[in-house]
């Protein structure tokens, strides 16, 4: 062997750490980067630690790291089901957006389901500034944007903005700037806008 590398051979965790004095973080994580890029997946997980019921792992998109997604946990927990590395034991998720208990539902011996319990909701509303940029990028006159519900945005991981409309013909028709709302996204430092319409 003679690498530099450890990989917890010789302790009561063999191949689920691995560590060095040498390992340069930010090229590891480049690697990640340009690894989600090449999946072009709209979410990667990545797991960069696993054991004693703790999985750390680390999301990116096409472009940028998030700090959580939904959709790669629950995928990954099947993943990690079905290689034998998870079974009837509590597991949780370590993530930039903090700590995720999985539970494994499975019918003889096959997993069937997947329960993620994620934080608590947090809002923040946002200014009357922005009626106009989100009208803009969404390709709309600001008067479509309802009133009588809130523009904000929401977060149980990753922050996403909220744009109520005034009905759904104005939503079916939208032509938004994609530039623009990646853009108006990076400012308000979301990972995503949403544009909907009451029943």
């Amino acid at each position: 062997e003679g690498a530099t590398l450890s990989e917890g051979r010789g302790t009561t965790r063999p191949l689920e750490l691995f560590g060095a004095p040498d390992i340069d973080a930010r090229a590891v994580i480049a690697e990640m980067q340009a690894l989600a890029a090449f999946v072009g997946a709209p979410e990667t997980v990545f797991v960069t630690r696993r054991g004693g019921g703790l999985v750390r792992v680390r999301y990116f998109t096409p472009t940028q790291e998030v700090d959580f997604c939904g959709h790669a946990t629950v995928a990954l927990g099947l993943m990690l089901a079905q290689a034998g590395w998870w079974g009837a034991e509590a597991v949780t998720l370590e993530t930039l957006a903090g700590r995720v208990p999985l539970r494994l539902v499975c019918e003889a011996g096959v997993p069937k389901q997947i329960w993620m319990q994620q934080r608590g909701p947090q809002f923040r509303a946002l200014g009357r500034e922005w009626r106009s940029h989100l009208a803009e990028a969404l390709g709309i006159d600001e008067r479509m944007i309802h009133r009588g519900l809130p523009l904000g945005a929401a977060s149980t991981g990753l922050w996403s903005v909220f744009v109520p409309l005034l009905d759904g013909i104005i939503l079916d028709g939208l032509e938004p700037d994609l530039a623009a709302v990646e853009r108006l996204s990076a400012e308000l430092e979301v990972g995503s806008v949403y544009a909907y319409a009451p029943m």
